[in-house]
């Protein structure tokens, strides 16, 4: 999960997964209308996991704004 902003200055969100055939982006999200709060963040995470299967899941990867950290930590806790 990487955050930017694109050229119109809208902020984005990208989840990319990795696979053995590579990697590839699974989503992207155009969070204009929403506030980029760590609970947000995590359910964005939560529906990506459970979108390519739990047990395919082997690490998560956030940026490193605090809200990401502090979501990725509290989806390592949900999994295990």
């Amino acid at each position: 999960m990487d955050g930017w902003t694109n050229c119109r200055n809208h902020p984005l969100i990208n989840i990319i997964v990795s696979s053995m055939s590579g990697p590839f982006l699974l989503r992207g999200i155009d969070y204009s209308s929403q506030e980029k709060n760590t609970m947000f963040l995590k359910d964005q995470l939560c529906d990506s996991i459970a979108e390519v299967g739990q047990s395919n899941v082997v690490q998560v990867i956030t940026d490193v704004a605090s809200v990401c950290k502090t979501a990725g930590a509290i989806v390592q806790k949900e999994y295990k």
